[in-house]
């Protein structure tokens, strides 16, 4: 996410249309979306969907800021390059230029189609390569003593294995929300030591940078 916010030409922040519409009561409204590229400069940042305040252009400082927060709040991270937000937004003749960065809360957010929606539905999120989670069922203390982590997964990747949480590798995008929520430290986030990650990152930064243009 650094590395866009730094290349990104134009960036705009909003609040989340999920939760504004929700009512959310477990995270911050304000915390939304960021938007870069052409596509954002092109926004009518007074008219956004579900928006409660305008929609406001910021410096890249901001940017990285607000992504700290996000996460800190218990937000899920995710970067996307979709159609169908540049056509709600009325952008969509700077489709290749309008890139979103979305911060999910999984009380309220479309990402929860995740976990209900078809399997078309979660195509469009992808886990990092070589990423996995893991539990220690030696320190979990069991689901109905606690259970935290099965609240706070929006993407179904935790099932129930003789009263312990276990990961569903399958379903499990690597967000990460239930590592920083389980009180026990039992979750552990790996990476395949047989891999580079700074390999990793370059081929995540250039696929997006193959089918969208943020420079504008």
């Amino acid at each position: 996410m650094d590395y866009f916010i730094e290349n990104a030409g134009t960036i705009v922040l909003r609040d989340c249309p999920c939760r504004v519409t929700n009512d959310c009561k477990n995270h911050d409204k304000n915390l939304g979306c960021i938007w870069m590229g052409k596509g954002a400069a092109k926004l009518d940042l007074k008219n956004l969907p579900g928006a409660a305040i305008d929609g406001y252009y910021a410096t890249k400082e901001q940017a990285r800021e607000r992504v700290r927060i996000a996460v800190k709040d218990g937000l899920i991270p995710a970067i996307g390059k979709l159609r169908g937000d540049a056509t709600l937004y009325n952008v969509l003749d700077y489709e290749d230029e309008f890139m979103d960065f979305c911060f999910c809360c999984s009380c309220c957010c479309v990402c929860a189609g995740y976990k209900y929606g078809n399997s078309d539905f979660r195509n469009y999120f992808k886990r990092m390569e070589g990423l996995t989670i893991k539990v220690d069922p030696e320190k979990c203390v069991g689901v109905e003593k606690c259970g935290k982590c099965f609240k706070v997964c929006i993407y179904d990747a935790l099932k129930e294995v003789r009263r312990k949480a276990m990961v569903n590798q399958k379903n499990c995008i690597g967000c990460g929300l239930c590592e920083l929520t389980c009180p026990q430290h039992a979750i552990s986030i790996n990476f395949d030591e047989k891999l580079n990650i700074d390999e990793v990152m370059d081929k995540i930064i250039k696929r997006y940078e193959n089918i969208v243009d943020i420079s504008g």
